[in-house]
């Protein structure tokens, strides 16, 4: 049951920080370093909660399925992405007005 609720916690950060991206490239208003900090958060919000559910999970099953693969994988995604987007927030110029 825990595995789940930090796979769903995972997932919902995971689709908010695709649309915080996605907004954040789309639509100028939104260009700000606020939105790029947040960015940031929930990536490794989401690295977290991956990262727990993948605990929770190895400790109640022996035998490990491509599923938990796939999991390993997003963790390190949203790790690096966290990291690269982490990188970009000093490069991003903040208007005055």
């Amino acid at each position: 049951m825990a595995t789940r609720a930090f796979a769903v916690l995972g997932l919902i950060c995971g689709i908010a920080s695709v649309v915080l991206v996605i907004l954040y490239i789309v639509l100028e208003k939104l260009r700000n370093q606020l939105i790029y900090i947040i960015d940031v958060a929930l990536c490794f919000i989401t690295a977290g909660c991956i990262l727990l559910s993948i605990l929770i999970y190895e400790s109640e099953v022996n035998n490990l399925s491509s599923g938990w693969a796939l999991s390993v994988i997003a963790l390190l995604l949203f790790n690096a992405a966290g990291a690269l987007f982490f990188k970009e927030i000093g490069s991003i110029k903040v208007d005055a007005t």
